[in-house]
This record gives structure tokens, C-alpha cells and sequence, in this order.
């Protein structure tokens, strides 16, 4: 029995490994609900989708509640050396990344999980409420529980520490919203998710071929649509959380002034555009 899942372990370790190191495949390697989906579904197997390869920056939940079982950390710790290893024995690596309005991602993030963040909030931090699931507690679960910091860090957490690339040594274009890092064997490409379909023809160029282009507003057809739409219909940011997120140097450095503006206003007002219309998920 041992031998079977030592031997089941040394499999897929390797498997991983050759997906990681083959050269041909290009890695979507982002932030998560920056509207990666398109970019996926036209690569097909050529593309590997990739949020982190670190543990300790998972996107998504980890909440001490919700702890994953010894096997299952240890599964997981082998999988993100695996993917490390398989990186790093590539003589040259491909990279297509996103940005997206920071605010507007954090949120789609939280309610592709928001199930696990209630639970929480009302089980750990604020078990005196009651078991109410209306806006204002969404609303203040989010405050209170999610890394709002995330996508502002990611760069330096992630992508420096995975390709020893700094992006923010370099330019970004930020009136056409795309720009093409290339170092000695890495390549960059850097789309703000909200000009993905107007940059459509560098990620072909990117690629070498031409790619099938869907946009594909997933959103509406989830489960926590309605809520989804009620919370946008409602939130807003004070001037001074605004502050702290637009000056930021993530900020600054992707998006113009005029853009990182119109990103206040959306937030500063109550919402009364259907969020569904929104393209990016």
C-alpha cells in the first residue's frame, strides 16, 4: 500500500514536471478574475491557466476552519514544487498576464467563493448577527475578511519570484492598454482585462497563430448572480479606501489617470448599471 502511493506520488510528480518545462505551452499566468476564460478556451492544451505557484498566496480561501488534512497539504506542497521545478528547466518561458481595476477584481474574487467567506463571518468573526445572508452583511464580510491587497502585491509575490522579472522596471502602455516585456529567455505580455478584445491581434502576434476570440460574461449564469447584481447595485468606497488603492504603485503604473478616475467614480456612487452588462469576470 505504501509502495502503491509512493509510487502514484513519483507519477504524477513527473507528469507535472513535463507540463510545466514543455516549452510549446504558454502560461496564462495572472491574478485570477481577471478575465483569463477567453484567453484559455482559444489556446486550448497550448495554454496552461495558472493564478500561483505558491501556496501562501493562494487567491482563493484559506481559512483555519476550512484546513485542508495532512495528505492533502502534502499533496499540495508537492504539486506547487512540481510546477516550480517544471518552470524553471525551460530555457525559454512565455508568459501572457492580465490586469483589471483592482476594486472590480477583488469582488468578482470574494463571491466566486463567497459560500466559504459567509461561513466563516458568521461561524468565526461575527457569530452574533444571526444567520442573515442580506447585502449589508455581504457587503461587510467583504470589508472586514478579503485580501484587498492581493492583486496590488501580485506582481512582486508571484511573477517576479517565479521569473526574476520585475515588471515595474520596465514601461507599460497605458493608452492601449498592452505592452510586451522580453528579457534573455522570458517573454511578457501585460493586457489590462478590460481591453483584452481591442488587444486581441498582439495576443495572436504573441502566440504565432490566430485565435478564435469569445467573450463570455460568466457572471450572469452563476449561481450568486443575484446577489452578485444587488452588491454592485449598492457598494461603495469611501474617498479615502479609494485612495489607498488608486495610489497604489499597481495602480499608477497599468492605468492613466483618466482610467484610474473613472474607476473612483464607479466606486464613490451607488451602482445603477446592471452589473451583468460588465464584460470582465
Amino acid at each position: 500500500m505504501i509502495a502503491r502511493a509512493i509510487g502514484a506520488v513519483r507519477n504524477r510528480w513527473f507528469r507535472v514536471v513535463r507540463k510545466y518545462a514543455d516549452e510549446d505551452r504558454i502560461l496564462i499566468y495572472q491574478m485570477g478574475k481577471v478575465g483569463s476564460t477567453s484567453l484559455g478556451r482559444a489556446l486550448g492544451d497550448r495554454g496552461i491557466q495558472i493564478h500561483n505557484f505558491y501556496r501562501s498566496n493562494e487567491p482563493w480561501p484559506r481559512l483555519p476552519t476550512y484546513g485542508l488534512g495532512l495528505a492533502r497539504k502534502l499533496a499540495h506542497a508537492i504539486f506547487y514544487r512540481a510546477i516550480r521545478r517544471g518552470v524553471r528547466k525551460r530555457r525559454t518561458l512565455k508568459v501572457i498576464t492580465l490586469v483589471r481595476d483592482p476594486i472590480a477584481r477583488n469582488i468578482s474574487m470574494y463571491f466566486q467563493d463567497i459560500h466559504y467567506w459567509l461561513a466563516h463571518y458568521h461561524t468565526e468573526r461575527r457569530p452574533n448577527i444571526g444567520r442573515r445572508d442580506d447585502i449589508d452583511v455581504v457587503s461587510d464580510c467583504f470589508r472586514e475578511m478579503f485580501d484587498h491587497r492581493y492583486p496590488l502585491e501580485w506582481f512582486d509575490r508571484e511573477l517576479k519570484r517565479v521569473t526574476g522579472v520585475d515588471v515595474y522596471d520596465y514601461t507599460f502602455d497605458r493608452n492601449t492598454g498592452c505592452s510586451r516585456v522580453e528579457t534573455g529567455t522570458t517573454s511578457i505580455l501585460i493586457i489590462q482585462a478590460e481591453r483584452l478584445s481591442e488587444n486581441w491581434s498582439q495576443v495572436e502576434a504573441f502566440c504565432g497563430s490566430k485565435l478564435e476570440w469569445r467573450e463570455d460574461n460568466r457572471a450572469a449564469r452563476k449561481w450568486y448572480g443575484p446577489s452578485y447584481d444587488a452588491f454592485l447595485a449598492r457598494f461603495s468606497m469611501s474617498a479615502e479606501e479609494l485612495d489607498e488603492v488608486y495610489s497604489s504603485r499597481y495602480a499608477t503604473f497599468f492605468y492613466s489617470e483618466e482610467s484610474l478616475a473613472g474607476f473612483r467614480r464607479r466606486w464613490q456612487r451607488t451602482q445603477t448599471v446592471a452589473p451583468s452588462s460588465q464584460k470582465v469576470d
